[in-house]
């Protein structure tokens, strides 16, 4: 009861957003980055480690120099503790090995090991700086990462097969996706008329709404028509919840130029598990067919996959799995 009393913010925010503000953030197709750029390969520091030698090699020159004068000051500071003279001039420097005195190698080994570490850190810090674009050993990505597919290539990779009404020799096993068709350029076929009521004779019903109309000689009236039912597509879309105020998202899809099954430079077509047709208008005026017995056109075509897969269908009770336009 406590969060029934509050008011929903979140509601106030959703309940006056039209359709294409709601539906915005399901475009996962157009908003993904389709370039794929190469990571390179990672340089090995040998110049960075070179140089930080190179550079403690200097300081520890510098070092000895400095250590050397350290040595003779300490000497002249005995001297003249010791009373020996009163000046740098009665100073004897060769009285001090320097060159045989260990703590000045002892100090330059000092400054070397302590410049080396501070510039070895700098360039290594410079070093993996330059790289970390490059350089994935913290992560695992690889450059040829798969991506959402394209409404572009599932057209292209997986099979077609109408959706109501007509028959195809496809052979489905899963289904992927739907599609709404355009009726140009696809073929017209006879469709069977039927009662639109009953129809009465003194007062009872001798033929049902929904059966065949015949002639005076008994033969079953058939009438020429698209294949698609676009009429059918757009009570199709309007049931899934779409405004008919949205143009551009209600639009059936022209399949005169989509590739299905072309031949390849080879001579063979490029997928040997498909129908040879060059085009989905092709498949559709060649493979399919709409029998007489058939009541309903179709409206579009399933995306569907052909290959021997398991297909899974989730859904929970009153998901509407019974209804044509809910599964769509």
């Amino acid at each position: 009861m406590g969060l029934r009393s509050k008011k929903s913010k979140n509601w106030e925010i959703l309940k006056d957003q039209d359709y294409k503000e709601r539906v915005k953030n399901r475009e996962v197709h157009a908003t993904q980055t389709m370039e794929r750029g190469e990571r390179g390969v990672v340089d090995k520091p040998v110049k960075e480690r070179v140089l930080s030698l190179f550079i403690a090699g200097i300081f520890a020159v510098l070092g000895f120099f400095v250590g050397c004068i350290g040595m003779i000051m300490w000497g002249f500071f005995q001297f003249l503790s010791n009373g020996d003279g009163v000046s740098f001039l009665d100073f004897d420097m060769s009285q001090i090995q320097i060159t045989s005195n260990w703590q000045v190698y002892a100090w330059t080994a000092f400054v070397f090991l302590m410049t080396w570490l501070i510039a070895n850190e700098r360039l290594m810090a410079s070093w993996r700086s330059k790289n970390s674009m490059i350089d994935s050993t913290d992560i695992n990505t690889y450059e040829n990462d798969q991506h959402i597919m394209l409404p572009e290539e599932v057209q292209r990779t997986y099979d077609w097969f109408p959706d109501v009404g007509a028959h195809s020799s496809v052979q489905v096993s899963s289904l992927l996706s739907h599609m709404m068709l355009d009726r140009k350029g696809l073929k017209r076929v006879d469709v069977t008329e039927r009662h639109k009521k009953d129809m009465k004779e003194n007062g009872e019903v001798v033929i049902h709404k929904g059966e065949v109309v015949q002639d005076e000689n008994g033969k079953i009236v058939r009438t020429k028509k698209p294949l698609i039912d676009e009429k059918f597509g757009q009570d199709l879309f309007t049931a899934s919840g779409i405004p008919v105020t949205e143009k551009d998202i209600r639009k059936p899809l022209d399949v005169k130029k989509i590739e299905y099954n072309p031949v390849d430079d080879t001579g063979n077509r490029k997928d040997r598990d498909k129908l040879p047709y060059d085009t989905v208008a092709d498949l559709i005026n060649k493979d399919w067919e709409f029998p007489e017995y058939e009541v309903q056109r179709p409206a579009g075509a399933y995306i569907v996959d052909t290959a021997p897969v398991n297909t899974m269908v989730l859904a929970i009770t009153r998901a509407g799995k019974g209804k044509l336009a809910r599964f769509v």
